[in-house]
């Protein structure tokens, strides 16, 4: 296995749990028991890949769109 794929597919699992909600890199981080700086990566990726969205400093992560091509 992959282990950064497979934490990628944690992190989209956990916050599909209630996908209308933001979640701080923190809360993420330590649901996951991952640490920060791996999560931020990874967070980074899949908002760029537009599976997560940035909603802000304040307001954290949530769900993004999902990619079309």
């Amino acid at each position: 296995m992959v282990l950064v794929i497979v934490k990628a597919f944690d992190i989209l699992e956990w916050v599909a749990r209630d996908p209308g909600r933001a979640y701080s890199l923190t809360e993420i981080a330590e649901a996951l028991q991952m640490n920060q700086a791996t999560c931020v990566n990874i967070l980074q990726t899949l908002v760029a890949k537009n599976y997560l969205e940035h909603l802000g400093r304040k307001k954290g992560i949530g769900w993004g769109q999902w990619p079309t091509t």
